[in-house]
Order: C-alpha cells, then structure tokens, then sequence
C-alpha cells in the first residue's frame, strides 16, 4: 500500500486579479483533500515561473499516481519477461524508489 494519497489528483487553475500572477492552480484527490497548490511569478521578472511552465509543472503533479502505478506495472513486467536487469530496468525502479520515498 502506497503512503501517499491515493489517486486521482484533480487539477484545477484559475486566472487571478493579483499583480504579477496570471494564474494560480490547486490539485485535489478525489476526497478534497488538497495535494498541492501553487501560482505563477509574472512579478519576479525573468526570475520567476511563468504560467505556462507552472500549468506544464501542475499537470506532471496531478499525473504522478497515475504514472507511478504505471511504471510498477511495466518494471513488474519487464522484470517478467526479460528480468532484473538493464539500464531501463534500473531507471525505472530508481524513480520508483523516488516516489515512494526510498531512495
């Protein structure tokens, strides 16, 4: 069983009246519980993140349980037909070592 919440994350975004942050976005599980929520940095200048970055960054989080159960089902397989072995093999399990926290 993973630690971290279950998903589906639900991405929202909105477009806000703050000077300097186009937009702002939330993710949820599908309880409500809030997962993360951030905005963009039009104020920083060239230092700050840009909405569209932000909203590309905003999705890859809401997409990470659904990632990470597809990725044990592919390391699992390959491990099957193939084995433990390889550099793909290695990678794989390395980033989900990473998303759980074991690395």
């Amino acid at each position: 069983m993973s630690k971290h919440t279950q998903g589906p994350w639900i991405l929202s975004t909105r477009e806000t009246d703050t000077p300097g942050v186009l937009l702002a976005f939330c993710i949820d599980s599908a309880e409500k519980f809030n997962i993360a929520s951030s905005q963009s940095q039009e104020h920083l200048g060239q230092d700050g993140l840009r909405a569209e970055e932000m909203l590309a960054n905003a999705n890859l989080i809401a997409a990470a349980p659904e990632l990470l159960e597809a990725l044990e089902a592919l390391a699992d397989r390959y491990n099957d037909v193939i084995g433990n072995e390889g550099v793909e093999c290695y990678k794989a399990r390395a980033a989900i070592d990473k998303a759980r926290g074991d690395q």
